[in-house]
């Protein structure tokens, strides 16, 4: 028995009977497009020096809509080293020694502050931009 008219939409809202007026809209759908923006940087040893190393900053962004991360390098000028796509997007695993094989990164594991584990290489990240940007 469905609802006909508005008087029996508590009824259908006690037996989880959708009524007309609702509008299913899927997750994918509403977060399609919302990134979080994170800016990091790597402290990055020079070969052949004694104790000296580089600053490289980096745009992270993270895909609400599949959990997937994408790093880009922030060019800097004459710096000497390749620079632009540092981690196409896709889902990124976990590297801690707890973690489950198919356990990957979320937006809950991004603290301002702290250390990102990204295959090796250790980020730390200064902030959070915005949403938007490129897919």
């Amino acid at each position: 028995m469905f609802p006909s008219s508005r008087e029996d939409a508590p009824l259908a809202a006690s037996l989880r009977i959708p009524t007309t007026e609702e509008k299913f809209i899927p997750s994918y759908v509403t977060l399609d497009g919302k990134v979080l923006k994170f800016e990091a940087f790597l402290k990055d040893e020079i070969p052949d020096s004694q104790g000296d190393y580089s600053i490289r900053k980096f745009s992270v962004w993270y895909y609400l809509v599949d959990n997937s991360l994408k790093i880009n390098e922030i060019k800097q000028e004459n710096s000497g080293l390749t620079q632009g796509t540092f981690l196409k997007r896709h889902k990124v695993p976990r590297m801690e020694k707890d973690s489950r094989p198919k356990d990957f990164l979320t937006w809950r594991d991004i603290r301002v502050g702290e250390i990102l584990n990204v295959y090796g290489d250790q980020q730390r990240r200064r902030g959070r931009g915005g949403r938007g940007g490129p897919t």
